[in-house]
């Protein structure tokens, strides 16, 4: 930890097309924000709590695999989730 901030580094499949007929990986390195952990243990005591997030789950997944690390959300919801409507 530098600064006390936690943070790590990542191997995540990229949304973007195959390389050669493989997946492409993309490297990422995320920050932690302070509290996080304590706040998600404490509001899973008396919440359900549902992760949704707007990236695809190849990305977003190994990354809400360590943060949720104690299995607190129910349910992980990832962009194929979303309902598109068109409004005029």
């Amino acid at each position: 930890m530098e600064a006390g901030l936690k943070w790590f580094e990542l191997e995540c499949l990229s949304s973007d097309k195959e390389y050669e007929g493989k997946p492409k990986i993309n490297y990422v390195t995320v920050f932690e924000r302070p509290g996080l952990q304590e706040f998600l243990k404490q509001i899973s005591e008396f919440a359900d709590l549902i992760l949704f997030t707007a990236g695809l789950e190849g990305y977003a997944r190994p990354l809400v695999d360590r943060i949720d690390s104690e299995n607190r959300f129910s349910l992980r919801l990832y962009r194929p989730s979303t309902v598109s409507t068109h409004v005029k």
